[in-house]
């Protein structure tokens, strides 16, 4: 019996494979198609030759028996009906999975570029149209109610699953675009999808093959309508069930959609749900902003108004992918709940990067949407109260081999307002300064981040030594050093349209204090110190500049990493990864004070995340939510959170 099962399988192998090596060969000849290579026609043609072979295989199960009159000698060989099956079964598994095995191959060794379908979710399908085949191969011995039953039934278990997704997706608020169909073919975003489709989808494939088991146990050569009933009898039961089982996994594996949060200096708790709606939590109150926008976080407040950049869903006009930019500036009141767009990017234009405000203006970068590519940049400036545009074009030549154009000031020379802006190439800073005329100037560069404040331009240099080392470092093709950056803290002043250094400070342990002074309100403000950090091959170091004596003051070495609140609030975090603690301690005045210890919390575990806002904490494990205020950082609770 085996043996028969083997030797038929065997021969249409060998049919498939000459139809699917010879028909390439064949289009060639004939010119049907011309200028490309045998395995650039071959491989489309074998990748959808096999979705046929799958069904093949499965609807075949008992053709030969069919064609032959052979059933009633089948029933009464002496093996049980399960037996049977897997005699029939098991030559046709291996074949299918032999056929993938050389898919893979050719798949890997060239292939993927001209296959139609990636890898994974060809596989899914090809597996489900075979086992859905063979499930009905008793049911009708014609092969074309085979093929449409099977087809159908394949896209019905898929339309299923995302009829699930787009209902649990409504009934949680979340946003669905119609583009998740596309995932079924692409799996972009395969640690989620491909779980999501193999374990949903698994479910929905039971009833078939259970149906089908359970059916043929009594089969007979009655006529085919007394098994059709049979088998429908169990697959309708078990398809309900199937049904109900699948609805709650999804329900449950699908999250609640991309959340951020951010808690005001009001203590109001705003909630982006991706391009849907904003919640802002008050008390014992939630209200809903409604607005098709998604921000992040917010880059700065004013009173009751935040302030963000908000990010469209475009789709790619030549992949069909979609993608998401920055295209909008956003002003949420948090007192009457209300969103209103500031400003909105030209067609083929987005924001990048940050905002900043000073006073009435609130000023970006803005580039051509472009992915890689870094040209036609502008600095926009838009006056808040009347709304006014001032577009200043940025040299390409200035920042072609730069990255991260960084505002850190905005003064006055002669009466004329310039802004100050610092840009990163190979741990090097350039230090521009645009006039709102359009003039630019180059006004020097720096070893690290630059900042700006106390009407103080701070910059950094290297030893010679280190100079030297940097060089060869870059010029030999490495990015990543091994050894701290010393040199000297510059201090510098305006002073007749020139910047003059009024003081060196000598950092011959390398301390960085930009990269932790990010700032995005450019209005004057006074400042008594500063603090940053050492980075390198050792132990963190970290260290205050006293502005009033401009000195470097240590604080040995410490665990964690420092954040930074606008405008002179710094704060360290500290994980223990031992007992699953995070610790998160003051610097103020040249001291460490411990604020609070999160014994609760995995400060490990990297799907969790503690977010320092203008108003707290918000710290977020999984789906639970905690709200922690300043200064103190006493929990306080939403009750609708």
């Amino acid at each position: 019996m085996l043996k028969k099962e083997i030797s038929d399988v065997l021969k249409q192998i060998i049919f498939f494979t000459a139809a699917v090596l010879l028909l390439p060969a064949f289009l060639i000849i004939t010119t049907i198609i011309s200028n490309q290579s045998y395995f650039n026609v071959f491989f489309p043609l074998f990748q959808f030759g096999l979705i046929f072979w799958a069904f093949f295989m499965g609807s075949s199960l008992f053709s030969l028996e069919h064609g032959q009159r052979g059933m009633e000698y089948l029933l009464s060989l002496p093996y049980s009906r399960l037996k049977l099956l897997g005699f029939k079964i098991l030559p046709r598994l291996i074949a299918v999975l032999i056929f993938l095995i050389v898919f893979w191959i050719l798949y890997n060794t060239g292939g993927e570029d001209l296959a139609a379908f990636p890898f994974a979710p060809f596989a899914t399908i090809y597996f489900f149209l075979f086992l859905i085949s063979l499930s009905l191969s008793a049911n009708s011995e014609n092969f074309l109610v085979l093929f449409v039953a099977s087809f159908v039934s394949v896209f019905i278990c898929f339309g299923l699953l995302f009829l699930f997704l787009w209902l649990v997706m409504l009934i949680k608020g979340i946003s669905f675009s119609p583009l998740f169909f596309r995932h079924l073919f692409t799996w972009e975003h395969s640690t989620y999808l491909s779980a999501f489709i193999l374990l949903a989808g698994s479910v929905f494939l039971l009833p078939f093959l259970i149906s089908f088991a359970l059916s043929f146990k009594k089969f007979d050569i009655r006529p085919a309508k007394v098994y059709n009933k049979r088998y429908f009898k169990f697959f309708t039961a078990i398809f309900i069930l199937g049904f109900i089982v699948s609805f709650l996994f999804v329900y449950s594996s699908t999250g609640t959609g991309y959340r951020q949060y951010y808690l005001t200096q009001d203590l109001k708790l705003l909630e982006s749900r991706g391009f849907t709606y904003t919640n802002i939590y008050e008390d014992n109150k939630v209200h809903r902003v409604e607005g098709d926008f998604d921000f992040s976080r917010p880059s700065f407040e004013d009173n009751e108004y935040v302030y963000a950049r908000a990010h469209s869903k475009i789709t790619d006009k030549k992949f069909g992918r979609q993608t998401w930019f920055y295209d909008k500036i956003i002003r949420i009141n948090t007192a009457n709940y209300k969103a209103e767009v500031l400003y909105e990017a030209q067609p083929e234009r987005q924001i990048a990067y940050q905002l900043w405000k000073y006073d009435q203006t609130i000023a970006f970068v803005e580039r051509k949407r472009k992915k890689y590519f870094f040209y036609d940049i502008q600095l926009v400036l838009i006056d808040e109260s009347s709304k006014e545009v001032t577009r200043i074009p940025l040299e390409y030549q200035l920042l072609e081999k730069s990255y991260f154009p960084n505002l850190i000031g905005t003064d006055t020379s002669d009466g004329k307002r310039f802004w100050l802006m610092c840009t990163e190439e190979n741990r090097k800073s350039q230090i521009l300064r645009i006039w709102e005329d359009g003039r630019i100037e180059n006004i020097g560069e720096s070893r690290k981040a630059v900042f700006y404040f106390n009407k103080m331009l701070i910059s950094y240099t290297y030893t010679e030594k280190d100079r030297d080392y940097y060089r060869k470092l870059y010029e030999g093709g490495r990015r990543r050093a091994k050894r701290v950056r010393k040199g000297d803290v510059i201090i510098s002043k305006e002073k007749e349209g020139r910047f003059e250094t009024i003081r060196k400070i000598p950092n011959s342990n390398g301390f960085d204090f930009g990269t932790v002074y990010w700032r995005t309100d450019l209005n004057d403000i006074t400042l008594k110190e500063i603090y940053g950090w050492r980075r390198g091959p050792e132990r963190p170091k970290y260290a205050r500049l006293n502005l009033e004596n401009f000195e470097i003051e240590e604080f040995g070495e410490t665990k964690g990493y420092l954040q930074f609140i606008y405008p002179d609030k710094y704060y360290l975090v500290e994980i223990d990864r031992v007992a699953s603690a995070v610790k998160v301690h003051e610097f103020k005045e040249g001291k460490i004070k411990l604020l609070k210890t999160f014994s609760d919390y995995d400060g490990t575990e990297v799907r969790n995340r503690l977010h320092f806002c203008k108003g707290g904490v918000v710290i977020r494990e999984g789906k639970k939510v905690r709200v922690y205020a300043f200064p103190d950082l006493k929990e306080i609770k939403f009750k609708k959170l």
